[in-house]
C-alpha cells in the first residue's frame, strides 16, 4: 500500500471503478466526498456537474469495497437552494446504502471566492463570521429551520448516536430529513437550542446521547412514514 495519501477529496461523479479499486489498495483512512448539495439551481449557480445516480453508485461502492471512513460533504445556505432542496439533498445521501457519514457544514463566505463577487447578485448577507444567513433563495426562517435538522445530525455524530439513528429509519420506515426535524424540534423544546440558530460547528452539551436516545426511542409511528405527506421538502428524494 502507498504511504502519505492524507485525506483525499473527491467528486463523486468524477471517478469509476479503476480509481475506486486503487483508492481501496492505497489505503487512506479517510476520504471526503464533496457533494454539497443536488439541488439543480444551486448547482448550476456554482457551474458544478453533478449526476445523482453515477454519484450514489460510487459511494456505495467506496462503502462497500473498500476499508476507508467515507464522508459526504454538504452545505447549508447556498445560493439557489432552500428549505425543501436542502432536506431532498439530506434524504438522498441518507438513503444510500449504506448510508455514508456527512459533514454538515454553514457555507462561510470566502474572500477571493466565486461567492465573494456575486454577493449582491446572489442576495448574500452574513454575520461577523462571514457565515451566510440568508440568499436571493434561502430566508433567514428557512435557514434557521434547515440547521435545525443539520444540527441534529451533526450532534448525533459527534456523540456516537447515529447507528440507533438509521436503526429508526429503518423501524420506522421514515424519510431521514423528516426523522431529523423531529430531533431538531425535540432540542428545542428541551432547551439544548433556543429560537435563534445555532452554528453547526457548535460542539453538542454533554449527556446529549442519553437525550438522543430517548428521543429517538419515543418518535411516533403513526402519520410519518415514507408513505405520508409531511412539511414542505421533508419527505422528498432526488431521483
Amino acid at each position: 500500500p502507498c504511504k502519505g495519501c492524507g485525506r483525499p477529496m473527491v467528486w463523486a461523479e468524477l471517478f469509476d471503478d479503476g480509481l475506486i479499486d486503487i483508492m481501496a489498495l492505497c489505503g487512506p483512512s479517510y476520504v471526503s466526498v464533496g457533494i454539497q448539495t443536488t439541488n439543480p439551481r444551486a448547482l448550476r449557480n456554482m457551474a458544478r456537474p453533478f449526476n445523482a445516480g453515477r454519484s450514489a453508485g460510487n459511494i456505495e461502492k467506496l462503502t462497500n469495497r473498500t476499508a476507508m471512513d467515507i464522508r459526504t460533504d454538504i452545505i447549508l445556505g447556498l445560493p439557489g437552494d432552500d428549505f425543501a432542496g436542502f432536506t431532498r439533498t439530506l434524504n438522498w445521501a441518507l438513503s444510500l446504502k449504506p448510508a455514508p457519514k456527512l459533514m454538515l457544514f454553514d457555507l462561510v463566505l470566502l474572500k477571493n471566492s466565486f461567492l465573494w463577487g456575486e454577493i449582491s447578485h446572489f442576495g448574500v448577507k452574513t454575520n461577523e463570521r462571514r457565515i451566510v444567513t440568508s440568499n436571493y433563495t434561502f430566508s433567514e426562517i428557512e435557514l434557521l429551520r434547515a440547521s435545525r435538522l443539520a444540527l441534529a445530525y451533526n450532534w448525533m455524530l459527534a456523540d456516537g448516536s447515529l447507528s440507533l439513528f438509521h436503526s429508526v429509519l429503518e423501524d420506522r420506515d421514515v424519510h431521514p430529513a423528516r426523522l431529523l426535524e423531529y430531533v431538531g424540534e425535540e432540542m428545542r423544546h428541551a432547551g439544548l437550542i433556543g429560537d435563534s440558530r445555532v452554528w453547526l460547528d457548535t460542539a453538542p452539551p454533554a449527556r446529549s446521547k442519553d437525550f438522543f436516545a430517548g428521543t429517538l426511542s419515543r418518535f411516533p409511528r403513526r402519520n410519518l412514514s415514507r408513505k405520508s405527506r409531511g412539511s414542505a421538502g421533508a419527505g422528498d428524494t432526488v431521483r
